[in-house]
This record gives structure tokens, sequence and C-alpha cells, in this order.
């Protein structure tokens, strides 16, 4: 069973890993799929505990068995002698099949503590994610002034949402948000891809700083400048 234990580690690993990248719903998903491994690996072990007492039961009749053919005087001496050996050497099987199991039981054991204590760690680090940057956002692009409403899900390190700006523009947003890092494509309704946002989070999270850039190299229009992004009924922005 300890031979496992490797494959379990870098299985986990490897999960983890997508977990980053993937965010909440596959740290659910590897947690159930760890919840559903801890099921398996308890059920497994229960039965190793019977396994092992229907071993020490045999081993109990083989004891008393010798306990009758040494009492057995009547039988002849090479008869008992034969009898006991046939015990021992079956005993012999027996105990070796015992530390067999005991040792699986002992390995079995060390899994499940490193299955429980990822699981819990897991279950801890659920509990504690916050998507700092779900909601409303009022958006300010210079030098322009340009103002609109952002709305922002976010799902771990991905970003989506929607935008409405003052000029009339509207569109959607996708992006990642990774060490405090946002990044932002926007997407026109009529027009496609029209230029990204790249910024930080402030430390009360409460509003992003950044640069803004244009794909529309020739639209004779300025191709980029800062934003700034802050949480919808909160002063701020760009002046």
């Amino acid at each position: 069973m300890i031979k496992r234990l490797p494959v379990l580690l870098a299985v986990g690993m490897g999960v983890c890993v997508l977990a980053a990248d993937g965010g909440r719903d596959i740290q659910k998903m590897r947690l159930a799929a760890l919840e559903a491994m801890q099921t398996s690996q308890q059920a497994l072990i229960t039965a190793k505990w019977r396994n092992l007492a229907q071993l020490d039961a045999q081993i109990k009749d083989l004891a008393s068995s010798d306990e009758q053919a040494a009492s057995e005087t009547d039988v002849k001496n090479a008869d008992r002698v034969e009898a006991l050996l046939r015990n021992a050497i079956r005993r012999q099987t027996l105990e070796a099949e015992r530390l067999d199991l005991l040792r699986s039981l002992r390995d079995g054991y060390v899994e499940l503590t490193v299955l429980q204590g990822e699981i819990q760690k897991l279950r801890t680090d659920l509990r504690e994610a916050r998507q700092v940057l779900d909601g409303h956002w009022t958006l300010v692009l210079m030098p322009a002034g340009t103002r609109g409403d952002v709305y922002l899900s976010q799902n771990g390190t991905l970003l989506t949402g929607d935008y409405t700006l003052d000029n009339g523009q509207a569109g959607s947003l996708q992006g990642t948000f990774i060490n405090n890092q946002l990044f932002l494509e926007r997407i026109d309704a009529k027009f496609g891809k029209m230029g990204r946002l790249d910024g930080t989070l402030s430390s009360d999270q409460k509003s992003v700083r950044g640069s803004w850039f244009s794909y529309e190299i020739g639209s004779g229009q300025p191709i980029t400048g800062a934003f700034s992004l802050d949480r919808a009924g909160d002063a701020g922005g760009l002046p």
C-alpha cells in the first residue's frame, strides 16, 4: 500500500496546479475526489482489520489443536509429531500473512493521514477564499475622462464581466487576477476586441489602478493611458 503514496502525492500536486489555474470550481472537484479516496481508504482499512481477526482466529485454533495433539497419549508419537509439524508449518504461513497484513495496515494509515491533511487544508482554503473582485465597479479612462460601469465575476484566477461606457460603447470583459495583478481584455459588442486593462488591486481591495491599451493603432485616438476602477459607491477615481 505504501507504494501508492507517491502516486497519491503526485496526483494531488497535479490537481493542485489545476486548482491554481482553474479556480474555486476545480478546488471543489479536487475536494470531492479526495473525500472519495478517503472513504475508499477507510473501507480498505476496515476490511483488513476483519482479515486480521480471521487470521488471529485461525492461529488460535492451531494453538488449540497443538494442545490437543500433545495431550493425546493414545496416538502414536510419530503421528503426534506429524500433526504438530503440520500445525507449525500452517502457523508459519499464517504468521507471515499476518505480518504482511499489519504492514499493509500501517501503510494504509499513513496514506489516510496524508489524505486527511490534504482534505483539511483544502477545506480551509475554500472557507478562506475570497472572490475580491466580484461586483459593481466604476471605471475611468484617461486622458479623455471616459467613465463607465463595470460588473465583474471572479472564479479563482479567472475574471469575466461586462461594461458600459458613457460614450455608448458596451461589451464584455475577460481576463485573470493573479498575485494582485489584474489583466482584462475589453471585447466590444459591435467591433470585437478593442483593448486591454492592466492594473494592481489596492491593499484595501477597493480600487484598481493601472494602464489601458487600445488595439486600434490607426484610429487617430490615444492608444494608451491610465485607468481606475473603484467599487461603486466608494469615493475615488482619477481626477
